[in-house]
């Protein structure tokens, strides 16, 4: 083959002669052979793009760094005399592939990223080049890496898409992800817009453009949008979630009071219960609402333990006797708070004051009676513990 591509006059059929060798070579696993064939093929005729394609190849099955780079070079020069434009994008997205690879995590604007954000700008309609682009956002990380040519491109694969009918909710909200990442919000947000009235109605797009919206602290317009999504989400879990959401979104857009009921809704639907019933008490309690508040500190209770269990029950208790009018009520929830906290003389003397407003004075004597016992069982457990604490020479310890 190598005599025969000596003697061949035309450079295209010396370039094959020479490439046919170097695959030879290849099939061999003689890869240097094969590369110094292929070489020749190249500067017998440069325009040969199979020889390209195969140096391409070989270079990456070397497997070493340097080979790896010349091949994802090799590619990138190929690129470049390709016409057409599919073909193009398909040679950008095999280096791109090759680059990610080999890339580290967390590099912005990595090589891998900027070749196929260039093949998704040659051909807008490349899948391999927009899900390599994907992928390779995944592995970084930062603010949106500007590129309008590139909104441009999904733009008009979003467009495209519209056109022939195969745009689904699913690719939209793709789209619109890479967009955010690529451009920020705006972008983001635009395309959603323009794309829902094309697609099935889906709770995640709503979601989508409410995350667009906040990211633009339009707190309002996130609203409306994740109202849109309780509308349409049936699965228990994922309204929990976007109750709580929609809490967070009213509250960010002055309507704190409208907030308590999403984030009471969020708790029973098991999302963050403690944080969400927090969050339900504290607005309720600026607010006046008492009911709400109510269910807010009955759920801290039922879920909460150690103090944040008492304090709940202790502002239970005064609710019902202050607010409600039901100190009856706030007896029963007092005894249970003495029985978390049985040596509090503050909690003792409260529930005592309460039981003697009632007239129910046997009943508050024993409850003085009961604490000054627990009181004096305490005192004389910790005098116990001292007096058995082995002795020392420090006299700081003995103090």
């Amino acid at each position: 083959l190598q005599a025969a591509a000596t003697a061949a006059a035309a450079p295209a059929q010396r370039a094959a002669l020479l490439t046919i060798a170097a695959e030879q070579h290849e099939h061999r696993i003689d890869l240097r052979a094969a590369l110094a064939a292929i070489d020749m093929a190249i500067e017998a005729c440069e325009g040969y793009q199979p020889a390209w394609h195969a140096r391409a190849r070989i270079l990456e099955r070397m497997g070493d760094a340097p080979s790896r780079d010349e091949a994802i070079a090799t590619l990138e020069r190929l690129a470049t005399m390709q016409k057409d434009r599919s073909h193009r994008a398909r040679t950008l997205c095999r280096a791109g592939a090759l680059a990610l690879r080999t890339a580290e995590d967390d590099v912005v604007g990595s090589r891998a990223w900027t070749l196929f954000a260039e093949a998704l700008t040659v051909d807008p309609g490349c899948d391999r080049a927009f899900v390599g682009l994907r992928r390779a956002r995944l592995r970084t990380s930062g603010p949106p890496l500007e590129d309008p040519a590139l909104g441009q491109a999904l733009q008009a694969r979003m467009m495209a898409s519209i056109a022939d009918g195969s745009l689904r909710a699913s690719s939209l909200r793709e789209l619109a992800r890479t967009a955010l990442a690529i451009a920020g919000p705006e972008l983001a947000a635009s395309m959603l817009q323009a794309g829902l009235p094309h697609v099935e109605d889906d709770a995640g797009l709503h979601v989508d453009l409410a995350h667009a919206h906040a990211r633009r602290d339009r707190w309002a317009d996130a609203v409306g949008e994740l109202d849109l999504a309780l509308a349409r989400e049936h699965s228990p879990e994922r309204r929990a979630a976007l109750h709580y959401f929609a809490a967070d979104a009213r509250e960010r857009a002055g309507a704190a009071a409208a907030a308590v009921e999403h984030f009471l809704a969020a708790a029973e639907g098991g999302y963050y219960p403690k944080h969400a019933y927090r969050h339900a008490e504290r607005i309720a309690a600026v607010h006046g609402d008492v009911q709400r508040r109510v269910s807010a500190l009955q759920g801290l209770v039922n879920i909460a333990d150690g103090s944040e269990r008492a304090h709940s029950l202790h502002a239970l208790a005064e609710v019902h006797r202050a607010q409600l009018g039901q100190p009856e009520v706030a007896v029963d929830l007092m005894r249970e708070l003495l029985l978390l906290r049985p040596t509090d003389v503050d909690v003792a003397l409260e529930l005592r004051r309460l039981l003697l407003r009632l007239g129910r004075h046997e009943e508050a004597a024993a409850a003085a009676l009961a604490a000054v016992a627990h009181q004096r069982a305490w005192l004389r457990a910790a005098a116990t513990t001292r007096e058995h604490r082995p002795e020392t020479t420090d006299r700081k310890s003995v103090v």
